[in-house]
């Protein structure tokens, strides 16, 4: 397989996620982040697979950054589709994470942005929003 390949890697993270070598795929998802950084879908993958493998904090920690970032153009209202995921791995975590640094206040013009996406979206598992 080609290293620099980030489809094949990303391929390759999925089928291992799917057969629950999540420790495996993390390492993978770990190197597209690298090589991919411009891509919000990197740190989604990378985040969500750490919460499937139960590692929550870590997972919470990588996709709030995440959603802090500054997207290209291309990347339309990602913030409100990674708020989402974010609501759902603090409710998985049942209280064990530390969700003190989480502050969408600090900028209220994303803030809407973030609310205006989350309720026009149909997410079948119900919606928890976190606002600190």
């Amino acid at each position: 397989m080609e290293v620099e390949n980030h489809e094949l890697m990303r391929i390759l993270a999925h089928q291992l996620e799917q057969l629950g070598y999540y420790e495996l795929a993390t390492s993978v998802y770990e190197e597209v982040v690298k090589i991919r950084a411009e891509e919000p879908q990197s740190f989604r993958d990378l985040s969500l697979c750490l919460a499937a493998e139960g590692q929550y904090q870590k997972a919470l920690d990588i996709i709030y950054e995440a959603i802090k970032k500054p997207w290209d153009g291309r990347f339309p209202e990602i913030e409100g589709i990674m708020a989402v995921e974010m609501n759902r791995i603090i409710s998985k975590a049942a209280g064990k994470i530390d969700i003190s640094k989480i502050d969408f206040v600090d900028n209220k013009k994303d803030f809407d942005k973030i609310i205006e996406v989350i309720f026009r979206s149909d997410y079948p598992e119900g919606l928890n929003v976190v606002i600190m």
